[in-house]
């Protein structure tokens, strides 16, 4: 582990955490309601914290640890960016051919994260509080799948999420991930000289999966030469992204 000593000179301390232990469950799934319409999500529990590290530092955190010859020993304390929630959940809606046989795709998936230390010093001014993230997107696609184009949203609450953060001397300073995006994508999926089967979605019979694989167009092509995506994304950000100072 890496962490800024305190002090007015930014200074950095390297050693390495005696034994810590990362164990969890997850699970996801995908139910198809009918030809049109899905909807699915996933859930994941951790459980990661130190079972051993004396020494960590002299002081220790609000979060935990207990002071052993000394120096505090972050046993049981959670490792950083390592929330014990996360969850998702999706719906999606699938039309039938519309204008010239183009299918029209719109989906809002909701992203949940329990709460988080970005900083080994476990200040709670540089932890991320438990936040929700909404997603959501329309996909127009040409009959063969080889043409599409996208409307994008990205975080369309405009939250405010730490990606990390850092105790430099007297100051603290953090870094946001993206703020609200919108934006346009368009794409073209290329073949070699043999042509794509496409399986719509709507071949497949109504049932629940444990856990789901797929998306609404699978290309079968056993002995294609080469195959990808050309695409060009215009992403607009209605915010700013800079480093910040606390």
């Amino acid at each position: 582990m890496a962490r800024a000593l305190p002090g007015p000179t930014v200074t950095f301390e390297v050693q390495n955490a005696a034994e810590a232990v990362s164990q969890g469950i997850e699970f996801d799934a995908t139910y198809f309601v009918d030809e049109n319409w899905t909807i699915g999500g996933n859930m994941a529990y951790t459980d990661a914290t130190y079972d051993d590290f004396p020494g960590a530092q002299a002081t220790c955190p609000e979060v935990g640890g207990f002071i052993e010859n000394g120096l505090c020993n972050f046993r049981g304390i959670p490792l950083i960016f390592a929330p014990e929630f996360k969850g998702a959940v999706f719906v999606e809606y699938e039309s039938e051919p519309i204008i010239g046989d183009w299918t029209m795709n719109v989906r809002a998936d909701a992203n949940y994260s329990g709460k988080y230390y970005t900083e080994l010093a476990y200040f709670e001014t540089l932890s991320q509080d438990e936040y929700v993230l909404l997603n959501a997107s329309v996909q127009f696609a040409s009959p063969d799948g080889r043409y599409a184009i996208s409307l994008i949203g990205k975080n369309l609450t405009d939250q405010h999420v730490l990606a990390w953060g850092l105790e430099a001397g007297p100051s603290q300073f953090v870094t946001p991930n993206p703020p609200r995006e919108i934006g346009i994508r368009a794409s073209y999926r290329y073949y070699g000289w043999q042509k794509s089967k496409l399986v719509r979605r709507s071949s497949w019979p109504p049932f629940f999966q444990a856990i789901a694989y797929g998306r609404k167009l699978t290309a079968s092509i056993p002995n294609r030469v080469f195959a990808g995506t050309a695409r060009h994304t215009w992403m607009k950000r209605f915010g700013k992204l800079t480093v910040g100072r606390k």
